[in-house]
């Protein structure tokens, strides 16, 4: 089996509020991709939710996810229709504290449905920390072009980071 190597594509740093994250222009000369980031948003409450949406959509066209969270002492699933990837710190989390996520998306270019994968952790220096899992589908034969990176209540915060790795079998 081949090694892996990750190749750096784009990255980006919230210097103020900003409402989604875009990396357009995705070369198409890897195998996969990898998004990794550093999360906090303004919504008013101790969480908030990150979806993925792609090639420009709006809207969660074409996503279903399906999610296994906890908070620790209490595991939960559920499903959606749309791809939940993470939850992420909020703004009534412990200050200057950012959620860990990360975002696997294989065979990007391919002609088939796309699985993601991701998991993301956020934390508030108490008992209670809220992690998850999910497996979503990108029920679409077209390749990925373009992410977008979205909370469904709050806007990405200043020291947001996001970076877009590419995976390449050598």
């Amino acid at each position: 089996m081949p090694t892996p190597t990750y190749v750096a594509i784009a990255k980006q740093v919230m210097t103020g509020t900003q409402a989604t994250i875009t990396f357009s222009a995705i070369p198409s000369t890897y195998t996969d991709l990898v998004v990794l980031g550093s999360v906090r948003t303004d919504r008013a409450s101790t969480v908030d939710y990150l979806k993925i949406r792609f090639n420009g959509a709006s809207v969660d066209t074409n996503l279903t996810g399906r999610f296994i969270y906890g908070d620790g002492a209490t595991a939960t699933s559920s499903t959606a229709a749309y791809a939940q990837v993470a939850r992420v710190d909020a703004a009534s989390n412990t200050s200057n504290t950012f959620s860990n996520v990360e975002i696997y998306i294989p065979n990007y270019l391919g002609s088939t449905y796309k699985p993601i994968s991701s998991s993301g952790v956020a934390e508030d220096n108490s008992t209670t920390g809220y992690d998850q899992a999910s497996a979503s589908l990108f029920s679409d034969t077209t390749a990925i072009s373009s992410i977008s990176l979205v909370n469904l209540f709050g806007s990405f915060v200043s020291g947001t980071r996001f970076d877009l790795y590419g995976i390449k079998n050598s």
